[in-house]
């Protein structure tokens, strides 16, 4: 049974690949940011206002918005269904005619629905226009579709479905399929990500007099939870040398205070396992399951989970002087225990820090609830189920099998030669990757051009590493940079 769903995925990824977008047709469309509903974080979602405030950015901004048709056939700026969120009664948009819907007013507000041939008007051909069309793709809804895309360019089409795809596909190839994991995700700012922001009010005090509608949406742009921007070259993750469960010495014990106090003295970022064990959150790595799976053991001896570092103890070391990443190691689907006291226990921790899993459903969860972490998701090359699993639906479980559900910034693959791929193909959508855990230069050269940078192990002793690395995978030398 399982071979079955397994190949039903692989049937699914090579199905959606048919649906790419190329990149290279429509390159400036990857440069512009879009507004999903305009910016609506002082006005109304789709309002006129929302419109023009997006507008005034120039050819660097454009427009995601969803149209709906009306009784009489004309096409709407409106998101909903039904009336009642946005305009305050009861009904289906779809039942009115053009000359009420003219007389409706968004709720708690003076703004009107724009029509969407009011919206080309305005636009004129000026910025990007991605539109989604909702309800039943008619005759009349596909004529009115041919006009619009004969009459501006700049316009794109997003499918919210395979049957909407293909009607539109019909009409221009100015169309994509919004469910396709294997598009290059473009950058779209949404209105959950205003939530947050300071009331409009409070944020005009905050900025120069003389700042411009332009310039205060310009400082906005940083919410956007977009893949590239979040982990910049600038980034720890890309700059910095990080050691694998603290090791800078296998001489000395994996996750231990001695291997953290070590880093701390050579300014190294830390990446270490943290485990939920009897009420308490304590640094251990278990290489039980990963063994099975093909992972092998670190160069440095293990300490036994009872006599532990507590994570308590860990900060207070760490206690904010070098970078940290929390590798959760949580094997359950629903029980976030282990996630929810580790949030507790950093909510005045200063330092810098993300927070990465294996487990899909617990980055899921920090995505949800605490969307401005930096998170990854940790993948597995699977070596060890090689010998009884073919290598193709190997990859697919490893990269495609919920794998981008808590939409990571960033991915960490152990070092073997089936992961090349998947790596370069997630630095194609944008996303850094992180390969682990290498102990001597050695075994970093195969893989210098597949990853963005490694987490490795026994990077003070210069027999491992002479020349050492840096995370622009050029060659330098380690120790006068970052040892005593």
């Amino acid at each position: 049974m399982i071979y079955i769903v397994l190949f039903f995925m692989l049937a699914l990824i090579v199905f959606f690949n048919f649906f790419k977008y190329k990149p290279r047709k429509i390159k400036r469309l990857y440069e512009v940011i879009f507004a999903d509903r305009g910016f609506c974080l002082n006005f109304p979602e789709n309002s006129e206002k929302s419109y023009r405030e997006i507008l005034k950015l120039g050819e660097k901004s454009g427009i995601r918005l969803t149209v709906r048709p009306l009784k009489d056939e004309r096409l709407i700026c409106f998101s909903d269904r039904y009336t009642l969120r946005l305009l305050g009664f009861p009904g289906k948009i779809s039942s009115k005619c053009s000359n009420d819907v003219k007389k409706y007013f968004y709720k708690n507000s003076n703004s009107k629905i724009v029509f969407l041939q009011d919206l080309l008007d305005m636009i004129n051909n000026s910025s990007f226009l991605i539109i989604v069309p909702r309800g039943k793709i008619n005759r009349s809804y596909r004529q009115n579709i041919r006009k619009i895309a004969c009459n501006y360019p700049n316009i794109y089409f997003e499918a919210a479905s395979l049957v909407s795809y293909f009607k539109i596909r019909k009409i221009t190839k100015n169309v994509f399929y919004s469910k396709n994991p294997i598009r290059k995700k473009l950058q779209i700012i949404y209105k959950s990500e205003y939530e947050g922001i300071p009331n409009i009010n409070n944020l005009f005090v905050a900025i120069e007099e003389n700042d411009t509608a332009s310039s205060v949406v310009n400082k906005l742009w940083s919410v956007a939870n977009r893949y590239a921007s979040r982990v910049t070259k600038e980034h720890f993750l890309i700059n910095s040398p990080i050691a694998h469960r603290g090791i800078l010495d296998s001489s000395i014990y994996e996750n231990s205070t001695d291997t953290f106090k070590i880093c701390v003295q050579n300014n190294v970022a830390i990446e270490a396992d943290f485990v939920y064990f009897k009420g308490n959150i304590r640094v251990y790595h278990s290489d039980k399951i990963s063994k099975k799976l093909g992972q092998r053991n670190s160069k440095a001896k293990k300490i036994d989970l009872k006599n532990s570092v507590d994570l308590d103890t860990f900060l207070s070391i760490v206690s904010g002087k070098v970078p940290v990443i929390f590798d959760i190691k949580d094997y359950h689907f629903k029980n976030r225990k282990l996630e929810k006291k580790l949030v507790e226990n950093l909510k005045d921790y200063k330092g810098e820090y993300t927070v990465q899993s294996f487990n899909p459903f617990a980055v899921r969860w920090f995505y949800r609830n605490y969307p401005n972490l930096i998170r990854g998701q940790v993948g597995h090359s699977l070596s060890g189920l090689r010998k009884k699993v073919p290598n193709y639906i190997i990859n697919a479980i490893t990269n495609f099998l919920f794998f981008y559900t808590g939409k990571p910034d960033y991915i960490v693959y152990d070092l073997d030669k089936n992961v090349h791929s998947l790596s370069k193909f997630n630095q194609i959508v944008g996303l850094p990757v992180i390969g682990y855990a290498p102990s001597n230069i050695y075994e970093v050269i195969p893989y210098i051009n597949s990853f963005d940078n490694f987490i490795c192990e026994d990077m003070l002793r210069k027999e491992s590493w002479p020349n050492g690395i840096n995370c622009k995978n050029e060659m330098v030398d380690f120790f006068t940079t970052w040892s005593k």
